[in-house]
């Protein structure tokens, strides 16, 4: 008779750590998830924006109530709640090295906040408890009215 003994070799323990790393790091996730998403930790939060060197009708299209979408993956991040400013739009003209405003009724700058639910943790803000945004972050939104670049500002606890 043969000696069929199986032995442990250095492949299967490769394959066991293997095996252990995706555990720890499966439960690490949904622990993560559990945390981010927990519905005592979802609150009200204002988003301030700006939209730069805009056609001055553009402050019309911003309507309060309108719901707010990311364009390139269509996430709904909150609710349009008001404008903050809508100024006239300058550039800076090399010729003459000065900042020129664009003559008024053409080119706008515009601020606003739009109300979003969501949570906040030391990692950052995340609307609807998945979409990652921070201050300083560029992001095409959209609404019923209105497609436009805007730059997020900053993020704080909503108080009606």
């Amino acid at each position: 008779m043969e000696n069929n003994k199986k032995r442990f070799g250095a492949l299967d323990f490769v394959i066991l750590v293997v095996l252990i790393l995706c555990a720890a790091v499966f439960a690490l996730r949904l622990g993560y998830k559990e945390q981010i998403s927990g519905e005592e930790l979802t609150a009200k939060y204002a988003i301030s924006f700006c939209v730069d060197d805009v056609r001055y009708t553009t402050a019309d299209a911003f309507v309060k109530g309108d719901r707010v979408y990311v364009a390139t993956d269509d996430t709904y991040i909150g609710v349009f709640e008001r404008l903050d400013s809508n100024n006239p739009a300058a550039y800076f003209d090399e010729n003459s090295n000065t900042k020129v405003y664009y003559p008024e009724g053409t080119r706008v700058d515009l601020t606003g906040t739009i109300i979003s639910e969501g949570v906040m943790n030391d990692d950052g803000y995340f609307a609807g408890g998945s979409y990652f945004l921070a201050p300083g972050k560029k992001i095409t939104i959209y609404t019923g009215h209105v497609f436009v670049d805007i730059v997020l500002t900053d993020i704080y606890e909503y108080a009606q």
